[in-house]
C-alpha cells in the first residue's frame, strides 16, 4: 500500500494507492490550489478483434487518424464514444480524520481538467464531483466525451483536479453510508 499523510487545519488526510505511487495525487506546482487524480486503467482494449477503426479519435488530448489508431492504442486505456460517460477509477482512496470540534468537514472537490475540457470536450458529468470524508471507496471520476469524435484515456493521465473544502456542518445526520459512487438515498 503507497500512501502519503497530511496534516492541515485540524484535520488528518490519508491518501492511499494499493496501484502504485503513481496514482498518489501532486501538485504540479508548489502554490497550484488543486492536486492531479490520474485515471487507472485495467481493462483491456483490443481494436482489431471489435473493428473499430473510426475516421478520426483522440489519444490523451492528441487528434490520431483512425487508420494510426492501430499502432497509437495500447491495451491500457479506456475508450469513451462520442457523447458519452464513463466512469475512469483513479487508484486512490482517501480518509480523514477530525481532530477538532464538530461542525465542519471536509469535502474533495473534483473538477474537469481545462486542457480536456477546452481541446476534447471531456468533462466531468455531473460538473464538480462531490467526495465526502467518509467516502470509503476508490475515487471514481464520471467522464462525459461531447465530442463527435471517441476519445482515449491511457493509465496516468491526469483526468481532473481535485480541491480540498472545509464545509459548514448541519450536524444532524443520522445515518451511516451504505454504499458508494452514486449513491442518492433512493433505492
Amino acid at each position: 500500500m503507497y500512501t502519503v499523510k497530511y496534516n492541515i487545519k485540524g484535520y488528518q488526510i490519508v491518501l492511499e494507492s494499493e496501484y502504485g505511487e503513481r496514482y498518489l495525487p501532486q501538485q504540479a506546482k508548489q502554490y497550484d490550489a488543486g492536486f492531479d487524480l490520474r485515471a487507472r486503467v485495467e481493462q483491456k482494449v483490443s481494436l482489431v478483434q471489435k473493428g473499430l477503426l473510426p475516421e478520426l479519435v483522440y489519444v490523451d488530448g492528441v487528434p490520431v487518424p483512425g487508420k494510426k489508431l492501430v499502432d497509437s492504442v495500447r491495451p491500457e486505456h479506456i475508450y469513451i464514444p462520442p457523447g458519452q460517460t464513463k466512469l475512469v477509477p483513479t487508484g486512490v482512496k482517501w480518509r480523514v480524520s477530525l481532530e477538532r470540534e464538530e461542525g465542519c468537514v471536509l469535502a474533495l472537490l473534483l473538477f474537469a481538467r481545462s486542457g480536456l475540457a477546452a481541446r476534447c470536450s471531456l468533462s466531468l458529468a455531473n460538473g464538480v464531483g462531490v467526495v465526502d470524508m467518509m467516502y470509503p471507496e476508490e475515487i471514481m471520476v464520471a467522464l462525459r466525451n461531447e465530442s463527435e469524435y471517441g476519445h482515449y484515456i491511457h493509465d496516468g493521465s491526469r483526468i481532473a483536479q481535485g480541491l480540498l473544502v472545509e464545509v459548514l456542518s448541519l450536524g444532524n445526520g443520522v445515518g451511516k453510508r451504505t454504499s458508494g459512487f452514486g449513491h442518492t438515498g433512493v433505492g
